[in-house]
C-alpha cells in the first residue's frame, strides 16, 4: 500500500515542476506548454482520482505504522516512547532538509504532529474515534463561523500572466537554483499561513488519518481481512460511488463550472472545500479496502515488487525530488514547458517503475533502504533493533 502510494504521491508533485500548479487554463493555453482539449480531462480525471488521496493514506498508514512500532518495543521491554520521539526528530531532520530544497516536503509536519500520538496510545478505540471525529467537525464549525461573520472580501478576478508568475516561469525555465528556491520559500510560508486560517485541508487532517491508523492497529484491522472480507466489499459499495460524486463536484472549478456568483465566491470556496476534503477522505478510505482485497494473501510478483518499493519508502520519497529536480530545473535537462500533463504524467509512471526495479535490486543484497538504515540507526542506536531480534 506504501508502494502505490509513492506512485499517487508523485504523479500530484510533478505538477509543481512542470509547474502546471502554478498557471491557469488560460495561462496554460497563451503559452501553448498543453492542448485544452487534452489538458483539462487530464487535469479533472487527476484531481478526482489522484490529487489529496494519497497523501491521506500515506497520514493513515503513519498511525498504523506508530502503533506497530511500539507493540515490538514494549514486547522487547525497550522505552517505546523514548524512541518514538527520537525516530521523529530524525524524521524531522530529514523534512528540513527536504524543505531547504522543496516545497512539498510533508516529513517535518509528520514529526511535529506525531507526538500527540503518544497520549492516544493506551486510550480506548471509541475515545480516538470520538477525538477525531470531534476534530473533524471542529474544522468545519471553526471554517463556517469565520467565513461567516468575518465576511471576507470575494476574491478578485485571476490575473493573466502576473508579475509572479512570469518571475516563476522564467525562473523555473532559465534559473538561477537560487531563485527557484526564494520562490518555493515564499510559496511555503504564504501555504503555512493559509492552511493556519484554513481548518479544512491541513494540519487537521492529518491528525485525524493518524488517530484512525492508530484505531486499525489497536482493532488489529490488517490482521482480520479474511474476517472483515464481507463488511469491506459492503463499504466499499456504499462509500465509493458517494465519494466520486463528493469528488466531481468539488473538481468542477477546474472545468471553470461556479455554483454561486462571483460575489459570492467565499462562501463557493467554503463550500468547495467542505465537499473536497470529506470526499478525499471518504475516496481514501475505498482505496484502502480495494487495495487490500486485491493484494490480501496476494503472492503475485507485482505485489512483491510493490511491497519492496514501499519497504524503500523514505529512500524514495526523498529521490523523488532529487530525480524530478534533475530533469525540470535549469542546472538539468530543463524540462519545465516542454512536456504536456500528460506527458509529465507519463513520466512519473517511468520514474515509478525505476523506482520499483531498484528498490527490489537493492533488497536482494541488503534488509533495509539506504535512508531507512540511517532512520534506524539514529533511532535505536546501540539498543537492541527491533526488527532483528523478532526476526
Amino acid at each position: 500500500m506504501r508502494g502505490i502510494c509513492l506512485l499517487g504521491i508523485l504523479l500530484a508533485n510533478i505538477q509543481t515542476y512542470t509547474p502546471f500548479e502554478f498557471l491557469n487554463t488560460k495561462e496554460v493555453a497563451v503559452l501553448h506548454w498543453d492542448n485544452l482539449s487534452t489538458f483539462l480531462p487530464t487535469k479533472f480525471l487527476l484531481d478526482i482520482f489522484v490529487r489529496g488521496q494519497f497523501y491521506t493514506i500515506y497520514s493513515f498508514l503513519f498511525g498504523l505504522g506508530f502503533y506497530l512500532m511500539l507493540e515490538k518495543n514494549t514486547r522487547l521491554e525497550l522505552n517505546g516512547n523514548k524512541l518514538y520521539i527520537r525516530r521523529l526528530a530524525v524524521m524531522f531532520l530529514f523534512g528540513v532538509i527536504h524543505t531547504a530544497v522543496w516545497m512539498g516536503d510533508v516529513l517535518h509536519v509528520y514529526a511535529i504532529f506525531g507526538i500527540p500520538l503518544i497520549y492516544f496510545y493506551k486510550r480506548k478505540t471509541a475515545v480516538i474515534f470520538r477525538w477525531a471525529a470531534g476534530i473533524f467537525l471542529f474544522g468545519i464549525l471553526l471554517d463556517v463561523l469565520r467565513t461567516v461573520f468575518f465576511s471576507p472580501a470575494p476574491p478578485h478576478s485571476q490575473e493573466l500572466f502576473s508579475k509572479d508568475t512570469v518571475h516563476l516561469i522564467n525562473a523555473y525555465q532559465y534559473g538561477p537554483f537560487s531563485e527557484i528556491l526564494k520562490i518555493q520559500y515564499d510559496k511555503t510560508l504564504s501555504s503555512f499561513i493559509a492552511i493556519t486560517r484554513s481548518t479544512m485541508t491541513g494540519y487537521e487532517h492529518i491528525i485525524i488519518l493518524f488517530l484512525l491508523g492508530l484505531i486499525a492497529g489497536k482493532t488489529r484491522f490488517f490482521y482480520r481481512i479474511t474476517e472483515l472480507q464481507p463488511a469491506i466489499k459492503r463499504a466499499i459499495f456504499i462509500i465509493l460511488p458517494f465519494a466520486l460524486v463528493l469528488k466531481v463536484i468539488a473538481c468542477l472549478p477546474t472545468l471553470n463550472v461556479h455554483f454561486l456568483s462571483p460575489q459570492q465566491a467565499v462562501y463557493e470556496q467554503l463550500f468547495i472545500k467542505m465537499i473536497r476534503f470529506t470526499g478525499i477522505l471518504l475516496m481514501a478510505f475505498a482505496y484502502i479496502g480495494i487495495i487490500t482485497l486485491l493484494l490480501h494473501k496476494s503472492n503475485s510478483h507485482v505485489a512483491i515488487w510493490l511491497g519492496n518499493c514501499g519497504r524503500l519508502g523514505l529512500t524514495n520519497y526523498l529521490t523523488q525530488t532529487i530525480i524530478c529536480m534533475l530533469l525540470f530545473y535549469p542546472f538539468g535537462l530543463k524540462l519545465t514547458g516542454k512536456l504536456t500533463l500528460l506527458q509529465s504524467l507519463l513520466l512519473a509512471v517511468l520514474i515509478f517503475i525505476v523506482q520499483v526495479i531498484y528498490s527490489n535490486i537493492w533488497l536482494k543484497y541488503y534488509n533495509i533502504g539506504p535512508l531507512e538504515a540511517i532512520w534506524r540507526r539514529f533511532t535505536y542506536g546501540k539498543q537492541p533493533d527491533p526488527a532483528r531480534a523478532l526476526q
